[in-house]
């Protein structure tokens, strides 16, 4: 080999031995810093399960409708509403004498006051609107 060959290969050699890996550059700027391999997390079997599950639907309950002087208002999950009012996700949107119209994540609600003989309780009857 000739003299400028050699000396070619020497500083190629020489640069590629002086330049940080993009490790030792991470390193060099967080010294607590992992590699990408230990943060992996293997995907979660469960996922499509749960994209395949039904939504799940909570109970309204509607005790009461009435109109005060503040206007029309009722009375769901124990919760005392009037209309544009949202509480734990429930916002009402109208009231009739033994009905309520509701929206709950998105979606809207009839519900009536069903009076039970067995219990002397009232419950509802939920419809999907929308």
């Amino acid at each position: 080999m000739t003299k400028p060959v050699k000396f070619l290969i020497c500083a190629v050699l020489l640069t590629l031995l002086n330049t940080p890996s993009v490790a030792q550059e991470e390193l060099q700027k967080n010294p607590f810093s992992q590699p990408d391999f230990l943060n992996y997390s293997p995907p979660v079997k469960n996922q499509v399960e749960k994209q395949n599950a039904p939504e799940i639907i909570p109970e309204f309950i509607l005790s009461a409708t009435f109109i005060s002087v503040n206007g029309p208002m009722a009375i769901v999950n124990d919760n005392l509403l009037s209309i544009g009012e949202e509480i734990d996700g429930i916002r009402l949107l109208q009231v009739d004498e033994d009905s309520a119209s509701i929206r709950y994540k998105g979606k809207t609600y009839d519900i009536q006051i069903v009076n039970t003989q067995s219990t002397q309780t009232q419950q509802i009857r939920r419809n999907v609107v929308k």
